[in-house]
């Protein structure tokens, strides 16, 4: 048999002979049957008992998948399942949601098709490239009771609906999704591995998201209760946690109906914008805009996004 020094030293010269080869592929289906009984006989092992070390090291790189998850993708469309101008962005959905869960419930939530610009055009073949899809609703941009203009309380009211949907399929189904995932249709989401480690598990009241506190120079995710709304920090449009806490962050329309209706009545009622960076006015720019919410309702924020950065 090979041993372990002539096989590092024939791997790193990259100088195998032909009989080298032949002893190390017999070597390696010798040991493929050997883990397969191993892993085989393992399965009538007791809860409780220690794992064996192969099959400890085995469970160290399989992500444990959730069992059942609502990804709830809202916004416009941007011709998503276009065949001519489509860049995949719909299949490393469906690798980064299939990698998390078991099963995965779509609730897709966008606007009709206009003629606005080509940009945000809704392809025709975009309803049917969603597998597993609980809800599939275009709303009308014309028919709202405030400005069509205003991101954050479109998107909001998106996910107002959606909210409704996942309460009736649970309560109508008898069960609870492990997480509801929040993600703009047009999210570039960036899978190009197998994650080797397992998805944050969160509590009630926990959001996962990509929010940072940008006056820090590394990486550290903005607190509510500390931080200001200047350096309030969100880069990609990714939200998860658990229904209970879903259906709290899904008021968010009421509260942000509410601060435009006051500012119509009373004038603006939050700093102006004197520059780029600074705090905006409250839903004319999304991101900043999300901060005055969150100051309000105190979610603890984990900074991460589930997939590859």
């Amino acid at each position: 048999m090979l041993d372990l020094e002539t096989i590092k030293a024939a791997i790193l010269s990259h100088n195998f002979t032909d009989d080298q080869l032949i002893e190390l592929r017999d070597a390696v289906k010798t040991a493929r049957f050997d883990l397969e009984n191993i892993f085989s006989n393992n399965q009538s092992v007791q809860s409780g008992m220690a794992l064996p070390e192969l099959e400890l090291q085995k469970s160290k790189f399989t992500p444990k998948k959730f069992n059942r998850i609502a990804a709830v993708l809202i916004g416009h469309s941007r011709r998503l399942g276009d065949p001519v101008t489509r860049n995949g962005s719909e299949s490393k959905f469906f690798k980064l949601f299939n990698r998390m869960s078991e099963q995965v419930d779509y609730y897709i939530l966008s606007w009709i098709n206009r003629d606005y610009n080509t940009e945000i055009k809704t392809s025709s073949s975009f309803e049917f490239i969603w597998p597993n899809k609980l809800f599939y609703q275009l709303y009308d941009e014309d028919n709202l009771d405030y400005p069509r203009n205003h991101k954050i309380m479109k998107l909001s009211w998106l996910a107002k609906q959606a909210a409704k949907q996942i309460k009736i399929v649970q309560d109508s189904q008898q069960f609870n999704y492990d997480y509801v995932v929040e993600c703009r249709v047009d999210q570039l989401v960036d899978v190009r591995s197998t994650r080797k480690t397992d998805f944050i598990k969160l509590d009630n009241n926990e959001i996962l998201s990509p929010i940072q506190n940008t006056a820090v120079n590394k990486r550290k995710n903005w607190n509510p209760a500390l931080d200001s709304i200047e350096c309030f920090g969100f880069d990609h449009w990714y939200f998860r946690m658990n229904p209970r806490t879903y259906f709290e962050f899904s008021d968010r329309f009421d509260f942000f109906y509410q601060k435009n209706l006051d500012r119509m009545s009373a004038g603006p009622v939050l700093l102006q914008p004197r520059e780029k960076k600074e705090a905006r006015k409250i839903g004319f720019h999304y991101h900043t805009g999300l901060a005055y919410y969150f100051l309000e309702k105190r979610f603890t924020f984990l900074l991460g996004s589930d997939w590859d950065v």
